[in-house]
C-alpha cells in the first residue's frame, strides 16, 4: 500500500479530432467515461429460483465540464477546443472521434495507463454566463460502437 501511486485529475486528458487534428479539450474541471451493459435474465427449469444473466448491450457516455475559452476567434488558442468548437459537430449532429490519455507531469502520455478511442455523438451541450463568475459548458457525448486502445491514427 505505500508504493500506490494516485495521478490528479488535471492530468485526464481528453482530446477530439477536428479538422484532422487530435485537440485537447482545454480548461476542463471534470471529465470522465461512464460505460454501462444492459442483461438478458432467465430462470430455467434446471435450476429453479437461480437467475442467469447474459450480457446483451454495451453504451457509454462521457460527461464533459469546462471554463469557456476561445479556441476559435481571432487571438484564438485554435490548437485546442472549447464550446465555440465542440458547438460545431453538436449542431451538425456528426460523429465526432474522441481519445482520453492519462498524461505525466511533463505532459506525454503515462506509459502505464493505455489511451481510450472511440467515436461519440454530443447529446446535450450547454453554456452557463453567471454574473461575476467565469463562463463555463457542460456536455455530453454518448458512444457509438465499442471503446478501443488502438490509436486510429498512429503517428499524429
Amino acid at each position: 500500500m505505500a508504493n500506490e501511486q494516485f495521478s490528479m485529475g488535471s492530468l485526464f486528458m481528453l482530446y477530439i479530432r477536428n479538422a484532422g487534428t487530435w485537440k485537447p479539450v482545454s480548461c476542463l474541471t471534470s471529465n470522465g467515461i461512464s460505460e454501462s451493459w444492459d442483461f438478458a435474465e432467465t430462470v430455467v427449469k434446471c435450476d429453479p429460483g437461480v437467475t442467469r444473466r447474459k450480457p446483451t448491450t454495451y453504451s457509454y457516455e462521457i460527461p464533459i465540464e469546462g471554463v469557456f475559452t476561445d479556441t476559435s476567434g481571432i487571438g484564438g488558442d485554435t490548437a485546442k477546443a472549447s464550446w465555440d468548437t465542440i458547438k460545431v459537430p453538436a449542431r451538425a449532429k456528426t460523429l465526432t472521434e474522441w481519445q482520453i490519455a492519462l498524461l505525466k507531469v511533463d505532459g506525454t502520455e503515462d506509459p502505464n495507463f493505455a489511451a481510450q478511442y472511440g467515436s461519440a455523438y454530443f447529446s446535450a451541450l450547454e453554456i452557463s454566463a453567471p454574473e461575476s463568475d467565469f463562463i463555463t459548458f457542460t456536455a455530453t457525448m454518448l458512444g457509438d460502437g465499442d471503446i478501443t486502445e488502438t490509436d486510429p491514427y498512429p503517428g499524429y
